[in-house]
């Protein structure tokens, strides 16, 4: 392994290791309506998914983040948001077993 892939390695295990802290950050902003912060969280969730080979973690914050943007309310996507945290315990796990 190059240093390189080493690093992407790094990378993508810190990524597990924090989405729990993701998934409470996102229950958070939903439970308290702050529709600002879910969608900055979920806009960064949708990049840093993709790179770590997560694409459905990825696709389901990115259709919670255009959902806010067309005015849904945090209420209204709570299955989807339940959804994506189960995900982000998924991950989360797979790191912290």
């Amino acid at each position: 392994m190059d240093d390189i892939d080493e690093r992407l390695a790094a990378f993508s295990r810190l990524f597990a290791e924090h989405a729990g802290a993701s998934a409470e950050a996102i229950e958070n902003a939903a439970n308290t309506g702050d529709v600002q912060r879910l969608q900055q969280l979920c806009h960064s969730l949708a990049g840093r998914a993709g790179m770590f080979g997560e694409a459905a973690l990825g696709e389901a914050a990115s259709r919670i983040e255009q959902a806010l943007d067309a005015g849904q309310s945090p209420q209204s996507l709570s299955a989807a948001i339940d959804g994506l945290t189960a995900l982000l315990r998924v991950v989360h796990a797979r790191a912290n077993p």
